[in-house]
């Protein structure tokens, strides 16, 4: 493996999952693909096959990802949860935290439980 430089429409082909961005959410849906896997596989229960030309990329907008309302006082640690709905059939994902870094020093991540 090695670093090579893409053409626009190189980049273009490689943003799978169309966000703007090549990274790891395209190269696991690239993976599934060369693979000969569904990018959004079907329910368990579905036995209809979905062919590679028919599949389709659930938009963001039907996932619902959310952070609870917490407080802590200054200079405590506070372990924030992110949840997320409805992931069922998605292969992969970005997901980006803004803050206010005068308000919150970030620690740590930690992958958490289902």
């Amino acid at each position: 493996m090695g670093l090579v430089t893409l053409s626009a429409i190189q980049q273009h082909a490689a943003d799978v999952s169309g966000d703007g961005e090549i990274d790891s959410a395209d190269v696991t849906l690239i993976l599934r693909l060369a693979v000969g896997l569904p990018i959004n596989p079907p329910e368990a229960s579905s036995k209809t096959a979905i062919k590679p030309e028919n599949q389709v990329v659930r938009a963001a907008s039907s996932l619902r990802v959310w952070l609870p309302d917490l407080h802590g006082d200054t200079g405590t640690d506070v372990t924030v949860p992110v949840y997320a709905s409805d992931l069922a059939g998605v292969a992969g994902s970005k997901l980006q935290i803004n803050f206010n870094p005068a308000v919150l020093q970030f620690r740590a991540w930690r992958p958490g439980r289902r």
